[in-house]
This record gives structure tokens, C-alpha cells and sequence, in this order.
């Protein structure tokens, strides 16, 4: 979860802030993905079928429930005779702050092959946390002392990335 050693949960298979010494929680998934001509079209849904135990991950002060949402639209077409698309995202999540995912995320991303076996991208995200009133914890290694609260900050975020992409 990006989490410093002694601090907040840092996941299940963090050394030093996580445990996998949990209960297995099953869960649920379902994915689409639909494409017609150089449209795009892909949903996704995940949820566990019960909470944790409140010792393994919680979402204020009971067991997490998490799960989340995510849907993508995108477009595929030429720009300067290179192949380019375009797309744009939501993603929103339920009881995941533990996790360290924001409350919902709408991105916009544009992608151009510019040069051969390479992909130049620019994407823009505006993340929304969760309120200042919510907190969650999860499992920590045995023999420390318990992680802290990760605590919502009910502010937003904004992200601009810029990333060049080699394949081969």
C-alpha cells in the first residue's frame, strides 16, 4: 500500500506493517469487456461475499467489506499516420482506505506510437479520499506493535503522468 515500515497497514504481504496470517475471505468478480470496431468497452466488479474479521482489515472499527468498481471507455485511431487512442475511466471503492485506494478516481488518458515498439502516454487522474471522519487497520506482523489508523482526509487529488513505453 506504499505504507513506511511502523506506521499505517502496509498489505497483507508486508514484512513489516502486514500479515498473511489471516482468515482467507472469499470474494467475487466479474469483468466484461466489449469491442466493436475501434471502440472499447470494459467494466469490472469485485467484492467480498462477507466482511473480514475486524483483526484482519477494518473499515471503522468493524470488519471490512471492500470492494470496487471500475469501468473504461476507449477509441483506437490514427494521429499523424501512428496509431493513437484515447480513453477515459471511473473507478470508485467501498471500505478499501486500509488499502490505501481512493474513494472513487475519474481518469483520462491519450497514447501515441509515435516511434517504432514504443508508446508515449500522457494520463490525467482526480482522485476524491475518503471522509476525515473514516478510518481502517489492518493485520500487522506478529510480535510488533499495532499499525496505526490510516485516517480519510475528505480532500481530492490531482495527477498528471507522463510515461514512455518500450515493447518488444
Amino acid at each position: 500500500t506504499g505504507s513506511q515500515p511502523g506506521t499505517t497497514f502496509g498489505g497483507f504481504a508486508s514484512r513489516y506493517n502486514g500479515s498473511e496470517n489471516v482468515r482467507k475471505t472469499p470474494a467475487v468478480d466479474v469483468h466484461a469487456n466489449l469491442s466493436v470496431d475501434r471502440y472499447n468497452l470494459i467494466f469490472e466488479w469485485l467484492s467480498v461475499t462477507k466482511p473480514f474479521r475486524s483483526q484482519d482489515l477494518s473499515f471503522n472499527g468493524i470488519g471490512a467489506k471492500p470492494q470496487a468498481i471500475q469501468g473504461e471507455l476507449g477509441m483506437t485511431f490514427h494521429l499523424f499516420d501512428k496509431p493513437a487512442s484515447i480513453g477515459a475511466g471511473y473507478q470508485w471503492t467501498s471500505q478499501a482506505l486500509a488499502l490505501n485506494l481512493p474513494l472513487s478516481r475519474v481518469s483520462a488518458v491519450f497514447n501515441l506510437s509515435y516511434w517504432k515498439d514504443t508508446i508515449e502516454s500522457i494520463e490525467y487522474r482526480h482522485d476524491t479520499d475518503y471522509g476525515g471522519m473514516q478510518y481502517a487497520n489492518g493485520a500487522n506482523a506478529p510480535g510488533l506493535p499495532s499499525n496505526l489508523n490510516t485516517v480519510g482526509t475528505g480532500k481530492s487529488s490531482d495527477t498528471v503522468i507522463g510515461q514512455i513505453g518500450v515493447f518488444f
